[in-house]
């Protein structure tokens, strides 16, 4: 089963000349644009032993905390996951991540460079 899209869709901030600074997600046109490519559980589960059978470390990306205990609970042989590039600034779901996956890809391409170590410290272990 699909997870609900939230009720509120908002537009973000919007330049008085109409340019759109940004958004605030969920985004509507970014909820339509992307809901077909969204796995069930079951497409996960096959993707994975698909993989399996070819000899591929599967992975998967999380665009969204309340999905991060579900998608950790099946049964990868690697426990490995992808967080996409806008949410590279989201510290408190990379923490989550880190919590439930042994290896984090975070895909840093529409970040500056000085916005790296923030993601970066979020998945240190206390102590190091």
């Amino acid at each position: 089963m699909r997870a609900q899209r939230p009720s509120r869709c908002k537009g973000g901030e919007v330049e008085e000349n109409g340019v759109r600074k940004t958004i605030e997600r969920p985004y509507e046109a970014e909820h339509q644009r992307l809901a077909a490519l969204d796995l069930s559980w079951e497409d996960h589960e096959r993707f994975i032993e698909d993989c399996r059978a070819a000899g591929v470390t599967p992975l998967t990306t999380i665009f969204s905390r309340v999905r991060i205990p579900r998608a950790a609970a099946l049964p990868w042989p690697v426990r490995v996951v992808k967080v996409a590039s806008y949410d590279c600034g989201s510290h408190a779901m990379i923490r989550e991540l880190a919590g439930h996956f042994d290896h984090l890809i975070i895909s840093t391409g529409a970040r500056f460079d000085a916005e790296l170590e923030p993601p970066a410290r979020a998945v240190k272990a206390p102590g190091q």
